[in-house]
Parts: structure tokens; sequence; C-alpha cells
């Protein structure tokens, strides 16, 4: 007979509740933050707004005719699902990042649901609070980006593994479940093939051949899937993304600067535990060897799953980058307090020890940090990315004669918040030139400066770049020979420049 949720809390002893009461608190303290995080009204960032460029310019139907522009990728079924959620309730930036929170609070569901019945533990609240509180899952759980989700899919692709192990679920069905799962999340394939992959590799161990005939059931719909995925979508992606994320993947450890590499790569996923890294790296490490000595084959699945995400980055279709890898970060969660959960004591006369680590897991996770960080408004904003406050002001000051000149590196944003009207100030009707390049030495930007000096009087959207002499540093060397050049605003390192010709 199942155990519900009322039952499981009612059968808890004191202190169980006591500790699982506080975990609860700080996940919905979290979830609390996540949604406060999307009313500061905050800019869309770069890469929302470029995954904002085709996503709001095409139809439902043509949605996923040909790859998204400006070098940027999302799974089908995820971009589908934003479709029809902006088509129910309107595209505004709001809008735009709901759907993450939703996906976020849904990661936490699963989490929990994991812990109690695929990886049963003591303190099954505990592991889901220190999820929720890492400050790199609150950021993007409120984000118009895909990432969040990849973190839901990949959960609910653990259950159904743990499922058909169990017999409620037979191979082909569980092969067709992750074959649909797969346009949702990319990420997908890498944890259903380390389950699928270590479950062979027991099976032909153990010379259980009709488990391994199972396991080859479900990689045959799977297969298909992909194969159709790559084929529709895949192939669609921008060869620029190869290029820019050149120097993010991972190389064969047989040199001294390879090595040197992997590591500064693992520092950056791991670096998102910020003082609990190398505590991280060590446990992982142990529940890998333990995991091994005790056969736990669902385990090792899962380390399964890093060890084809780091091949598919060695071999140029997987770059490592904090955000696009956030689906490890409650994978390792789970294998953390699995791992931990052993040196909670089970005898009935152990109630004080079993109260005194659990207060040692609410210590770590309100050491996390997330939820104090993000609960300052200030530090939800972007730096470099507020055009949408700077387009606020600029509107304000605005004069018929003015001229607004939008820099290259704020095109994206600057277009969602200006209806993708590229020549005009939408409900002003002055004249804009949006840039296609830095203006810099090396690179020719004289159309550019005409524009600017044109009228003698142009305001600069610019953002995060600005101070880079590589990137503007003929604009200010031009400029001011010809007039002045004020900055009138600046919040979160998002400048507006006011340029003034000289008087004839």
């Amino acid at each position: 007979m199942k155990e519900s949720i009322k039952d499981y809390i009612k059968n808890q002893s004191l202190q169980q509740k006591f500790i699982e009461t506080i975990c609860f608190l700080i996940g919905i303290s979290a979830v609390i933050v996540s949604i406060r995080m999307n009313l500061v009204g905050r800019s869309l960032w770069f890469d929302e707004a470029a995954l904002a460029w085709s996503f709001s310019q095409r139809d439902f139907f043509h949605l996923t005719s040909e790859g998204l522009e400006m070098v940027q990728a999302a799974p089908v079924g995820w971009l589908y699902i934003l479709k029809i959620f902006t088509l129910l309730f309107g595209n505004t930036d709001y809008v735009l990042r709901v759907p993450s929170i939703l996906f976020y609070v849904g990661t936490l569901v699963l989490m929990y649901y994991i812990f109690r019945k695929v990886f049963p533990v003591y303190y099954p609240m505990a592991g889901v609070a220190f999820a929720a509180s890492l400050p790199i899952l609150l950021q993007y759980s409120n984000v118009f980006k895909p990432y969040i989700s990849d973190c839901f899919v990949t959960l609910l692709a653990v259950i159904l593994y743990d499922r058909y192990q169990k017999g409620e679920l037979d191979p082909l069905k569980t092969g067709i479940a992750f074959a649909v799962l797969l346009w949702f999340s990319n990420p997908l394939c890498f944890v259903a093939g380390g389950l699928i992959g270590v479950g062979g590799l027991f099976a032909l161990i153990q010379k259980d051949f009709e488990k391994l005939k199972k396991q080859v059931i479900i990689c045959i719909p799977l297969g298909i899937s992909f194969v159709v995925y790559y084929f529709y979508w895949l192939r669609k992606i921008d060869d620029g993304m190869n290029g820019f994320w050149r120097d993010y993947k991972y190389l064969l450890p047989f040199s001294h600067g390879a090595i040197q590499r992997d590591w500064h790569l693992t520092d950056l996923l791991f670096w998102q535990f910020y003082r609990w890294e190398y505590p991280v790296l060590l446990l992982l490490a142990v529940g890998f060897l333990v995991a091994l000595v005790k056969k736990k084959e669902m385990i090792l699945g899962i380390y399964g799953a890093f060890a084809l995400a780091v091949f598919a980055s060695a071999i140029g279709f997987f770059p490592v980058n904090k955000r696009m890898w956030l689906f490890i970060y409650p994978l390792i969660t789970l294998i953390l307090f699995e791992l931990l959960d052993d040196v909670i004591p089970r005898e009935e006369d152990a109630a004080f020890r079993r109260l005194c680590i659990g207060l040692v897991f609410a210590g770590v996770i309100l050491i996390n940090g997330g939820i104090r960080y993000y609960s300052n408004p200030a530090n939800v904003y972007w730096p470099g990315y507020e055009v949408k406050g700077e387009l606020a002001h600029l509107r304000n000051r605005l004069r018929p004669e003015d001229r607004v000149y939008v820099c290259s590196n704020q095109k994206p944003i600057f277009a969602y918040y200006n209806g993708y009207n590229m020549t005009r100030i939408w409900d002003t009707g002055n004249d804009v030139m949006v840039g296609d390049h830095d203006l810099a030495e090396g690179i020719d930007c004289t159309a550019d400066f005409e524009f600017i000096t044109g009228t003698g009087s142009c305001y600069i959207v610019m953002g995060d770049t600005w101070d880079e002499e590589k990137c503007y540093g003929l604009l200010f060397s031009t400029l001011e020979k010809e007039g002045t050049l004020e900055k009138v605003w600046d919040q979160y390192d998002t400048p507006l420049f006011y340029f003034k010709a000289f008087e004839q």
C-alpha cells in the first residue's frame, strides 16, 4: 500500500518534523524570492533578448521552421510551451519568465519525490531546501531560457527510470517516454544515456541477458527520436555557436595545458557551490566509490550522465557553461544527500543525534546564501543590460530633433522593448540607428558617426562593454572632437550618453 504524504508526515518523529519544517520554510522562502525577482521589473539580459528575437517575431507555425538566430538554441518542445503561454497571457518580459518559475517549483517537487521514493532519506526536505537556496538555481529560476526546465525534465527521467526498474513501467513505454522528453530538454540524452548505459553494464556483468534485452528496447525509440530530432532541429543550430564556445570544452588530460583547462572548467561549474565547492567535490568522489562498492546502479547512472556530458563537451557538442549545465546541480544534490543519509543513525535511542545532524544540515543550507542575496532587489538586476530602464529614461528626455544610436551589443534588448522597430522610437518617432558592429579601430564606422553627428544631437544607448577600448574606444575619441559627450543616465552599469555638437 502506497503511503500518502499526509500519512508520511503523521508518522514522522517529533525531531524529524522539526527539521523538515525548517527545511520546508527555507524552500518556500526560496520560491517566494524567485517570484519577487520577477516583480522588480528588470530588463531582459542579452541572452534572453537574443532568444526573444526569433521567438517573438515568428508565429506559432513558423517557430521552428529554421534555426534560431543570434547564436541561440532551445528545445523544440520548450519553445512551443512558451509560445502557447505567451499567446494566452501576452508577450512581456514578466510573462516570458513565469514558466521558468513554474519549472523551478516543479523541480523542487520532483526532488522531494525522489528523496522519498527513489533514494529514500531520513530528511527528504533537507536536500530540497539545499537545492532551492543555491544562488545559481535561484538566479536562473526566473529567466527566459530553458535552463531550469532542463532540471525538471532530467529529474523526471530519473523517476521514470526508477519506475521501470521497479517493474511499474515496461521497457517500451520507458523508451517512448524518454523519446518524447528529449524534445523538451537536450541534456535528457545524457541522463537517459547514463541510466540506460550503467543498467546495461550491470546486466552484462551479471550475465542477465533478459535485462540487457530490455535496456536495448528502451534505446530503440529514444535512438529514433534522437535521429529525427537531430535532422529536424539540432543541425539547424547556428554554426557560430561552435566558434563562440570553442574554448569551453573538456580536453583529454594528456598535457599540462589540457589538465589546467579541465580544472578551470570544473572549477567554473563547482564554484557555484561557493564555500562548499571543495567539500562537494570530495563528497562526490567518495559517493562514487561508495556507489561502486555497494553497487548502487541508479547513483552510478547519474555519474554516467555526468561522464556523457563531459564526453559531449570534449567532441564539441556541449560547451561547459554554468547555466547550460544547470541540470547537474539538482542531480549532484541527490548524490550528496543520499550519501550523507548514511551518517544518520536509525536506532530508537539515537533521536538526539539525528536532531543534531538535522540541525547541521539546516545550518549548511542557510549558509548557501541564495535567498539572502536575491532578497535584495538591487542584486536581481543584471549589470550592463538594464536597457529597459535606459529607454524609459530616454523617452522622458527626447526632443523631436534628437536621434538615438543603439550600440550593437544592446541590439536584441532594444529591439524587444521597441517592438522590433529598428528605424524609429515607436512611440515618439525619433530616428534610430542600431549598430551592427563595435566602434573601434580597424572597423569602418563612417555611417555610424555620420548618423550620430548628423543633426547635432544624439542619445547613445550603451551597455556592458561601453568602457572597453577594444569595443568603443573610437566612439569617445571621435565624438569628443566634434562636440560634448555627457553621461545622462547610468544604473546597473548601463549608461546612456548624450552627444551635442559644437556650435558652428
